[in-house]
């Protein structure tokens, strides 16, 4: 008999109580969604209480009014143009973004046609983006706005619209009452109300005997309440920031009212900004069309005289003469470009146009004074319309800034005038130096004379062009680099959502304690009713023994998977197992491996089958000894053939090569034990027993011994004696406690030596596994 070593850990701490804090932290945390799921319905419990009453919710929104118009670098195009941008007052968007007009632009976009509630107990509830079925409105149709209607569900898509309201109308008041039944699909029609209600897409029709009340708004008048409740505020003094609030009952409606509200205003802010380029180019683009086509018809004569001449340059004096003639026309062209500016300046100011036609910039040396004027009143123009939107005709700003802009239209019609003068003085100076030009192209000969005057034509024409076609680049550039000079800095979300009136926060955190707390007791109490061991890390923490191995949960139809699946998981486990194994063996010769466990179906004939498997795959000879008279399972799934077994060679009539019976698996030989008239106890406690061990080891690299369970049969405490490892199985989910107690008493008793243990079918993946390092850089499984 061999020295045998207890493979104890001194730090065990003995059998479990059921109040153990080494399982009862992994149970918390290997449950950790049921407490956040009990946290979410305790909430959502809270969240029922405080709607049953309604409070009101107060979102939220900022915005950044940037001042500099030309942050883009591509906006410096707009230098280069002349196109001057008005300079940002934050009390005028204040008052813009708070408008009447802005809010109407706001309701169309979001196209909130209806309005449905449910009626509840206490009050009723906005079913916005939660509604039941769709409200569909016929386009042309007269409808009755913000009178509620209510509507009765009934059994077979069947409905009950009635509505009994009164309202005063100037010195009159009228009353709108009626019943009448519809149906889901089918349109419901009277002298007020004109509606479809369709379920289609919804899940089906709505409840039976639940109430809704439906309002086809008035966009107008919802317009004036959300101007009304709209509060935008300027944070401090100096500052370029504006926040902009609104009270509601509905957190999603307020939020995506302002967030709608936010675009709306940056789209109003962009259009402004846009408007300088796009008259640009519309200025460039009539400007163009008319160069074109004296342009094409200078080349075409151009090419065609000098086909027909046979001409392809000209003399140094015609060259210069051409030179003076083409400075001149340039120069010419020059004044006529400013001419068309200020006249359509001068006719846009004549005709009372608005801001928006209103603004034509200059594309060349345009006067200093003039510039500054035209900046001067497209700025009138913005504060004129930005205070339209919230002032009468009366009032006294107003009617202050319509004199200014009537001023300077006056002053700037003064100066058009005065360029007008002096553009027509330097074109009548032009004719001179037009004449002495003339005088010397008389010189030339005729042909190149001719030449020279119709490429002086085509070359005016197309630096013309040119310049017209790089203008226009630089305008459409101007135009595609405006950014808005409102950033939305905080859009408004439900999360920043803030409730005002009632105090619902004490309601919350009561109901997400309530569900943590509930949770917990749960598991306390199923900690101490149920008796099976489910945690691998508090089962490692309650033994006496180390862990050899950590087992998988078997997915596979095969209860050997270590052969058909060698990439798995399971696979590897026992990879694992076979490594600690030969670490505890160390230089033991033709070791006996006894497979253990304390009661039935925890895995002890699965843990010795891929046991012997995996060591016989490795190349070792291996001996499975199946004394487990209960199982033939194991026998059947490595494929052994039937013949003699143990008991008769303990009883003298088999030899030893006669019990060997070969398996599918390479290197891996099967003894049986299966005769269940004999008393193997008594045969295994006797000499030849120990003969067979002998010749076993003789004949093969490891022995495994499948025993029966510890707790029923004494056949395996025999066995044990002879094993250099007695390895006990304990399964998760179906060993109990009282199983894990029975192996630390025996450890503690030593009646059974060298014990170590393997945790079976642990289940994955489980945070508490994870965190002990389970299953980590496993193979992928095939």
């Amino acid at each position: 008999m061999e020295t045998t070593t207890k493979f104890a850990r001194s730090h065990g701490s003995g059998e479990p109580t059921t109040f153990s804090k080494e399982l009862i932290f992994p149970a918390i945390l290997r449950n950790w969604y049921w407490f956040i799921l009990a946290a979410i319905i305790g909430l959502g419990l809270a969240l029922g209480f405080n709607k049953l009453f309604h409070g009101s919710y107060k979102s939220s929104m900022t915005l950044l009014i940037e001042n500099d118009p030309h942050q883009s670098p591509m906006n410096t195009n707009l230098d280069n143009l002349n196109i001057k941008e008005r300079t940002i007052n934050i009390n005028d968007e204040q008052t813009i973004v708070s408008a009447y007009s802005l809010q109407l632009k706001t309701l169309q976009n979001l196209n909130w046609k209806t309005t449905l509630y449910k009626k509840l107990i206490l009050g009723k509830l906005d079913l916005y983006k939660n509604e039941p079925f769709k409200v569909v409105l016929p386009e042309g149709a007269v409808q009755w706005r913000s009178i509620p209607v209510t509507l009765h569900m009934l059994s077979g898509g069947n409905y009950i619209a009635e509505c009994d309201f009164q309202y005063k109308e100037a010195d009159s008041e009228r009353v709108i009452r009626f019943s009448g039944k519809g149906a889901f699909g089918q349109p419901f029609d009277n002298q007020w109300f004109h509606f479809t209600l369709d379920s289609t897409g919804f899940g089906g029709l709505p409840v039976e005997g639940s109430e809704y009340e439906l309002i086809i708004n008035d966009i107008a008048q919802m317009a004036i309440s959300y101007q009304t409740q709209l509060v935008v505020k300027i944070p401090a003094p100096e500052s370029n920031v504006l926040t902009v609030e609104l009270k509601g009952p509905n957190v999603q409606r307020n939020v995506d009212y302002l967030n709608e509200l936010g675009a709306t205003y940056r789209k109003f802010g962009l259009d402004q900004k846009n408007q300088s380029a796009i008259n640009t180019l519309q200025f460039i683009r009539s400007q163009i069309s008319g160069v074109a086509d004296s342009l094409t018809t200078s080349g075409n004569r151009f090419t065609k005289f000098r086909t027909n001449n046979k001409i392809v340059d000209l003399t140094q004096e015609g060259s210069l003469a051409l030179q003076k003639a083409e400075e001149v026309g340039k120069r010419e062209n020059a004044l006529k470009l400013k001419i068309n500016y200020y006249t359509e300046l001068n006719n846009h100011l004549s005709n009372g146009n608005d801001l928006k036609g209103f603004v034509i910039p200059s594309i060349g040396d345009a006067d200093p004074d003039l510039t500054n004027l035209v900046q001067k009143l497209t700025e009138q123009y913005s504060q004129r319309e930005a205070l339209s939107l919230t002032a009468q005709a009366r009032n006294p700003r107003l009617i202050t800034l319509n004199n200014d802009i009537e001023l300077t239209q006056q002053l700037i019609k003064r100066s058009i005038n005065g360029l007008l003068t002096n553009v027509q003085n330097e074109l009548n100076s032009l004719e001179e130096q037009k004449n002495q030009t003339n005088a010397r192209l008389t010189g030339i000969p005729q042909t190149e004379r001719e030449f020279l005057d119709i490429k002086r034509g085509f070359d005016i024409n197309s630096q013309l062009y040119n310049f017209l076609l790089q203008k226009r680049a630089e305008a459409g550039i101007a135009l595609a680099s405006n950014n808005p000079y409102v950033q939305i800095l905080d859009a408004a979300t439900p999360e920043t959502t803030e409730p005002i009136g009632l105090k619902p926060t004490v309601n919350l955190a009561i109901g997400i304690l309530l569900g943590i707390v509930i949770t917990l007791g749960i598991i306390l109490l199923r900690q101490y009713t149920d008796k099976r061991l489910k945690d691998p890390v508090g089962t490692e923490h309650a033994l006496l023994l180390s862990t050899a191995g950590i087992i998988p949960h078997n997915k596979f139809t095969t209860d050997l998977p270590v052969t058909k699946y060698p990439n798995s998981a399971v696979t590897e486990s026992f990879r694992g197992l076979r490594a600690n194994l030969r670490i505890l063996l160390k230089d033991q010769a033709n070791p006996v491996i006894a497979v253990h466990s304390m009661t039935q179906a925890e895995g002890k004939s699965f843990v010795a089958a891929n046991l012997a498997s995996i060591l016989a795959l490795s190349g070792k000879k291996v001996l499975l000894l199946e004394l487990d008279r209960k199982s033939s399972h194991v026998e059947e799934l490595l494929g052994g053939s039937k013949g003699k077994d143990l008991s008769d060679y303990l009883m003298g009539t088999a030899s030893f090569a006669e019990l060997l019976s070969p398996t599918q698996v390479r290197c891996l030989s099967f003894i049986r034990t299966n005769k269940p008239d004999v008393h193997l106890a008594e045969l295994m406690d006797a000499p030849p027993m120990e003969k067979f061990i002998k010749e076993a080891r003789a004949s093969f690299d490891y022995i495994v011994v499948d025993n029966p369970p510890v707790g029923i049969l004494t056949d395996a405490r025999i066995i044990a004696s002879y094993a250099a490892i007695n390895l006990f199985v304990l399964r998760m989910g179906v060993s109990t406690k009282k199983e894990l107690a029975a192996i630390n008493k025996t450890a503690e008793e030593e009646t059974i030596p060298n014990m170590i243990v393997a945790l079976n079918d642990v289940p994955r993946p489980a945070r508490a596994d994870k965190k002990a390092g389970y299953f980590q850089n496993e193979p992928a499984e095939s």
